[in-house]
């Protein structure tokens, strides 16, 4: 036997994702952002090279970027760490390209980004220097 309800289901407000929020700042302050991430088979998400959620691309740089809420914050640390410890591919990337981790926190119902640069290299430093004065 079949059960089918109808009726819409009530709204619930949704808050942005971390990935949504930090493609929104990034794109706001003038880079071209892309989604990395794939869905699996079972809609679980593959990020890709293990770590990376999304590319960045600003005057010539690219940039890997890991999304998350401070309350994920150590997980995706000791993932990061975990997959150099393993010599993943990521090490390759980490050889060309700048990752780095952003977190959100929420402050007095707003959300805060802050950014760990995991590797970066010199050409891209005054990059990074344009988030860091976002408040």
């Amino acid at each position: 036997m079949m059960l089918i309800m109808f009726g819409s289901p009530k709204k619930q407000s949704r808050q942005k994702s971390s990935g949504a929020m930090t493609r929104e700042l990034f794109r706001s302050l003038g880079f071209r952002i892309e989604c990395v991430e794939s869905l699996g088979f079972h809609g679980n998400k593959k990020d890709f090279l293990g770590f990376i959620d999304d590319i960045a691309f600003c005057d010539g740089h690219m940039i890997g970027l890991q999304s998350c809420l401070q309350n994920d914050l150590e997980v995706h640390r000791r993932k990061f760490a975990d997959l150099v410890a393993k010599k993943e591919i990521i090490t390759e990337w980490m050889k060309c390209c700048d990752l780095w981790l952003v977190w959100w926190t929420e402050k007095e119902k707003k959300w805060h980004p802050q950014f760990e640069i995991l590797t970066t290299h010199k050409n891209t430093m005054n990059l990074s220097t344009k988030l860091f004065i976002v408040k």
